[in-house]
C-alpha cells in the first residue's frame, strides 16, 4: 500500500506514519487551508510501548517547541482535522 489513504483506515497502534494531510479552516481570514504534516503517530496512553501523551489523537514532533504537538485542534482561531495518511515506505536495502 502506498500513496494517500483515507484516515479511517490509518493504523492506530503507535507506529509512525510518513505523512498526514490536514484540512483546516482559519476563522480569522475565513479561509479553507490544507497542509501536510510529517512524522506523525496516533497517541494512545493505553497502548503498551506507544507514545506517551495525555490523550488520544494524532501527534507530531514539533522541533520548534521541542515536544509533541496535536495535529487536530480547535483553538478558537482555527480548526484542523486529519483526512488522509501515507505509510512509511520500507527501508532501503544495502546494495553491497
Amino acid at each position: 500500500m502506498s500513496g494517500w489513504q483515507p484516515i479511517d483506515i490509518a493504523p492506530k497502534d503507535g507506529k509512525d506514519l510518513l505523512d498526514l494531510w490536514v484540512r483546516g479552516y482559519d476563522k480569522g481570514t475565513d479561509t479553507l487551508i490544507g497542509y501536510r504534516v510529517t512524522d506523525c503517530a496516533w497517541s494512545n496512553p493505553a497502548i503498551p510501548y506507544g507514545r506517551r501523551w495525555r490523550g488520544k489523537g494524532w501527534v507530531f514532533f514539533n522541533e520548534r517547541l521541542e515536544r509533541f504537538a496535536w495535529v487536530e485542534r480547535d483553538n478558537g482561531l482555527s480548526t484542523a482535522t486529519a483526512t488522509h495518511w501515507m505509510p512509511v515506505p520500507p527501508r532501503p536495502t544495502d546494495a553491497s
